[in-house]
């Protein structure tokens, strides 16, 4: 009969590429956040990003700015005293402005 040994050492043989590459693909990532941390400066010069970081919603009332559609919600229905049954309207013309009950 054949040892246990040996049965895990062929399991090795068969496995090593795969645990291998695993710690590659470790080392890759840790380079590319290293590589991100030097050269952020750039990524956040990128149109994309500033796409990402201008505030999308604007509340005319109080000239409020955000960058969440449900942060934006909230201050209008917290803020400007929205009855509940207006909420979908506020959701259909949050691009446009606060034009109800202003």
């Amino acid at each position: 009969r054949r040892h246990r040994r040996d049965r895990h050492d062929r399991y090795e043989r068969r496995h090593r590429r795969d645990r291998h590459d695993r710690y590659e693909r470790r080392h890759r990532r840790d380079r590319h956040d290293r590589y991100e941390r030097r050269h952020r400066h750039e990524r956040h010069r990128r149109a994309e990003h500033r796409e990402y970081r201008r505030e999308r919603f604007r509340c005319e009332p109080c000239g409020h700015g955000f960058h969440s559609r449900h942060k934006f919600h909230r201050h209008l229905s917290h803020q400007h005293r929205i009855p509940f049954w207006a909420l979908p309207f506020v959701v259909v013309h949050s691009t446009i402005g606060w034009v109800f009950y202003g």
